[in-house]
């Protein structure tokens, strides 16, 4: 980690970056509440920085994140909100990839909710 936040200083993107993956560590090691807040700040920054893959990246995060706390409902709007933004941002910037998992996310919560 201490490469990555010397590189951090030097590239604009890297701070965000850095601070998405160590939100999803944080996600892999269980650590929900502090992998959501690490997150949202990433988010918050990238938003405010104009990094608009990074924020997309946030987006997406931030709804594995609700869908892995539960089902309700307002879980499941969450979700489905920041789900729409990521794949809007991702689709303006031409990410077809990262549309792709984003929309077989909504199909698949979609489907979950109609059950």
């Amino acid at each position: 980690m201490a490469l990555f936040r010397r590189l951090g200083r030097m590239f604009r993107l890297a701070p965000a970056q850095i601070a998405l993956y160590e939100g999803r560590l944080l996600q892999r090691e269980g650590r929900w509440d502090v992998a959501l807040a690490r997150l949202q700040s990433v988010l918050q920054h990238a938003e405010m920085s104009g990094l608009r893959y990074v924020q997309a990246l946030a987006h997406y995060w931030i709804a594995q994140r609700a869908l892995e706390a539960g089902n309700q409902a307002l879980i499941f709007d969450s979700a489905q909100e920041h789900l729409r933004t990521a794949a809007r941002i991702f689709r303006s910037l031409g990410a077809a990839w990262e549309l792709r998992r984003c929309e077989t996310a909504l199909s698949s919560l979609a489907a979950a909710s109609h059950a």
